[in-house]
């Protein structure tokens, strides 16, 4: 016998055990699959091919031993064998295919060849008894799910020459407290460690240029990450609901902050944005209900829908000469919010954009020509009691306008200096002055020049012109 067909055992559940013959060359695909009570099975060292899901579902086989004349091992070969807790792969193979040992939930370890290339797609995925595993130096791809589901695994040391890491390649490793990330990376798929809630602490490699979606979403253990200076771009719920990251310092690189890339942080107390941001995408920051004050970018045209939703605790926010639009919803429910500067170059408001900040008391738009907008621009409270500073000229057209014509208290605001824009600084606290690129100043409002500047006291941050 040199070799057995596609299916020729397959179903048959109360086979226990089988010998196989030396002269056996190949097994066909799917076998022996769902042969459910079957313990053992000696291979030749004649076999050189197995076919896909040989063996799949024989849910009994609990160690086997590949022979060496194996360069490759097929497709969901042993996927589903539930008590399969050893296994010996022979020096000879590169590549395992995908689904090699998909749900091999009782495979603790396993070690793997020194000329391993690529894993495959879920080779590994839902091996959750799976506690360690040595990834050779040779290897260069981690496939699409890869370890997923791997909830045993501790840590693991990524090789050197590595140079891609799949989607959802580590997802819902809920043990994986560390992992090490080589220099040679340059690309890391969507969600490859979503859910890896045990994961404290990250460092970034040095070529990566982008983090894709969710790749970090709900590590809710994650306190610390290092994200490299190439970084141009992090994507949509990259960061989302990681409840253990306090703060997270941005490269000078980054252009672009995708949706809801951080939200739900909610111990975010504070981030810098680097001035060459130039866009953020719509949530990003929402949820961050402990992030007290943020200065956004010089560049920056505009806000979107809900970036900074339900941010409770942000008390102040400075906003760039260079925005044109604020989303609908973009500071909903931002019940710190107390005060809050409008730049002249504003040329539209979305609905709700203020809606539910409840202790807004002044409200500075220094617009010569005021544009219009819907009704609903500012919460009821803000209309009833918080006070519109605007220029003397735009006075009249202001009061015919929505939404500013609903405001019951409108007065003339001084925006030739500063005194009534930081009136609310406290003389005996210490502040600190800094440019619009971030570099810090000194204390000392009166020696300030003609210019725009950003002054932080506290939690609290204020923009003031000096002209």
């Amino acid at each position: 016998l040199t070799s057995i067909g596609n299916a020729a055992f397959s179903g048959c559940s109360n086979l226990t055990s089988i010998v196989l013959p030396q002269s056996l060359t190949s097994i066909g695909n799917a076998a022996f699959s769902g042969c459910s009570n079957l313990t053992s099975i000696d291979l030749p060292l004649s076999l050189n091919s197995i076919g896909e899901y040989a063996f799949s579902g024989c849910t009994s086989l609990n160690s086997i031993v590949l022979p060496n004349n194996l360069g490759s091992v097929a497709v969901g070969i042993f996927s589903g064998c539930t008590s399969l807790n050893s296994i010996v792969l022979p020096e000879s193979l590169t590549y395992i295919r995908n689904y090699t040992f998909y749900e091999c939930s009782s495979l603790t370890s396993i070690v793997l060849p020194n000329n391993l290339n690529y894993i495959g797609e879920s080779a590994f995925d839902g091996c959750s008894s799976l506690t360690s595993i040595d990834l050779p130096e040779s290897l260069t791809s981690i496939g699409d799910y890869a370890f997923s589901r791997c909830s045993s695994l501790a840590s693991i040391v990524l090789p050197n020459k590595l140079t891609s890491i799949g989607g959802l390649a580590f997802s819902e490793c809920t043990g994986l407290t560390s992992i090490v990330l080589p220099q040679s990376l340059t690309s890391i798929g969507k969600q490859a460690f979503q859910r890896c809630s045990s994961l404290a602490s990250i460092v970034l490699p040095n070529k990566l240029t982008s983090i894709e979606g969710y790749v970090f979403s709900e590590c809710t253990g994650l306190t610390s990450i290092v994200l490299p200076e190439s970084l141009t771009s992090i994507g949509y719920y990259a960061f989302n609901e990681c409840t253990g990251l306090t703060s997270i310092i941005l490269p000078e690189s980054l252009t672009y902050i995708g949706s809801s890339a951080f939200s739900s942080c909610t111990n975010l107390t504070s981030i810098d944005l680097p001035q060459s941001l130039t866009s953020i995408g719509n949530a990003a920051f929402s949820g961050c209900s402990t992030l007290t004050s943020i200065v956004l970018p010089n560049k920056l045209t505009s806000i979107e829908g809900y970036v900074f939703s339900e941010c409770t605790g942000l008390t102040s926010i400075v906003l760039p000469e260079s925005l044109t639009s604020i989303g609908y919803y973009a500071f909903n429910e931002c019940t710190g919010l107390t005060s809050i500067v409008l730049p002249e170059s504003l040329i539209d408001i979305g609905g709700s954009a203020f809606s539910g900040c409840t202790a807004l008391n002044s409200i500075y738009y220094p617009a010569k020509q005021p544009i219009s907008g819907d009704y609903n621009i500012f919460d009821d409270s803000a209309y009833n009691n918080a006070t519109l500073f605007v220029r003397e000229e735009a006075m009249e057209e202001i009061s015919k306008i929505s939404p500013w014509s609903r405001f019951a208290n409108i007065k003339v605001g001084e925006f030739s200096g500063i005194n009534d824009i930081i009136s609310d600084i406290d003389p005996t606290l210490p502040l600190k002055i800094f440019n619009l690129s971030g570099q810090y100043l000194g204390s000392n409002i009166e020696e300030l020049q003609t210019g725009t500047f950003i002054v932080k006291q506290g939690n609290r941050v204020r923009k003031i012109i000096v002209k």
